[in-house]
């Protein structure tokens, strides 16, 4: 089986990212899922976005979660795309469904840090509403929020996101804790027997965040599961030439 090309936050290398256009962006170039960012507005909206602020985007120190949604659609966050893209805003996590559902395309929905229970509930009972539980991915750094959705969904897929701190005994960790996927940086895939030992436990290997030519085509020729990177059209090329 070929190896998923995951846009991070959309096709991020040529649009603003975590935008509608960076998500038309990812169909464009035949991506087979998106990873995106979520949090909850003030008013309890969830909206697509990497940063709690939309400041280092270009909408100023407008912290999310203290205000409203409409007040979010009122700062523009074209990010370095200001020429092309100088209104684009935030969306709501629904509208981005409401995109890709179409294409069946899969969602990796990150959950940043902070989100009370009440609040994933609501993620959780949003995405079956919209009947798109079957594309959905959770993905998280705090591990405990991802154990926490699982006590929701016990079917969802789960990817437990890390960097290069080494997590002992990792593959027995993620399964007993019910995750399906490892979302590590992408130099922890190096260290040995890591792609191999964990396709073996029955869990996805999907680095992050990888965009070269030759590191996609090195993970891919591993066993990865899936590439987030920020140029789908390149892991699609690469990923699309390989045997």
């Amino acid at each position: 089986m070929k190896s998923v090309v995951w846009a991070h936050r959309g096709a991020s290398a040529y649009f603003p990212e975590n935008t509608i256009p960076a998500f038309q962006g990812a169909i464009d170039m035949k991506a087979d899922g998106v990873e995106l960012d979520i949090h909850s507005t003030f008013d309890g909206e969830i909206v697509v976005s990497h940063d709690s602020t939309l400041a280092r985007c270009g909408g100023g120190n407008v912290c999310i979660d203290a205000v409203s949604y409409d007040e979010i659609k009122k700062h523009p966050v074209p990010a370095a795309f200001r020429d092309k893209y100088p209104d684009v805003t935030a969306p709501l996590l629904s509208e981005v469904y409401e995109l890709l559902r179409p294409h069946r395309m899969l969602i990796n929905v990150e959950i940043k840090a902070g989100w009370s229970y009440d609040n994933i509930k609501k993620l959780v009972r949003m995405t079956h509403d919209m009947n798109m539980q079957d594309y959905v991915l959770y993905s998280c750094f705090d591990h405990k929020t991802l154990y926490s959705v699982r006590t929701i969904d016990k079917r969802c897929r789960l990817g437990a996101l890390y960097a290069g701190e080494d997590i002992p005994e990792v593959i027995n960790y993620a399964k007993a804790l019910g995750f399906t996927e490892l979302h590590p940086y992408f130099s922890c895939c190096y260290k040995e027997n890591y792609v191999s030992d964990a396709i073996k436990a029955g869990l996805n290997v999907n680095p992050w965040t990888v965009n070269t030519e030759d590191k996609i085509r090195e993970l891919v020729n591993m066993g990865c599961h899936g590439i987030i990177t920020n140029n789908p059209d390149i892991a699609r090329k690469v990923i699309d030439e390989s045997k």
